[in-house]
């Protein structure tokens, strides 16, 4: 999962550094609403625009678990996660985290977000010992 994500991200800015807004359009398309709304928000992630995705994320984590769909809701979460790790929110960042976790077990964002938040508690261990 981690090389698809890292594989969508990479064409993601490609695409837009080529300045191919219409295929990026396009693509949005053949998605679902949710769908699309990730998407728009990883476009936002994808460019450093963190507080802009979280506000994005916030409502689409929320209808998509209203919706049935356990995959948006649970990237979704890990999304926010994410950008607040990026905004130096490491206390909300292991809460999304630990949200995705327990909510949404066994799926691919709770297997990042685990490691994702492994990571931090090991960076925070280091920083407390020197």
């Amino acid at each position: 999962m981690r090389s698809r994500l890292a594989i969508y991200l990479a064409l993601l800015a490609a695409t837009i550094a080529a300045g191919c807004s219409s295929a990026v359009w396009n693509m949005a398309q053949t998605r679902s609403s949710l769908e699309s709304d990730l998407y728009d928000s990883l476009q936002l992630i994808a460019t450093e625009r963190y507080a802009a995705a979280t506000v994005q994320l916030a409502p689409l984590a929320a209808a998509a678990q209203a919706q049935g769909r356990p995959d948006i809701a649970s990237k979704a979460l890990f999304w926010q996660g994410y950008c607040a790790e990026k905004t130096a929110r490491i206390a909300e960042a292991l809460r999304f985290y630990g949200d995705v976790v327990t909510t949404y077990p066994g799926t691919p964002a709770a297997r990042q977000a685990d490691e994702r938040a492994e990571s931090l508690r090991a960076a925070a261990t280091t920083t407390t010992k020197d």
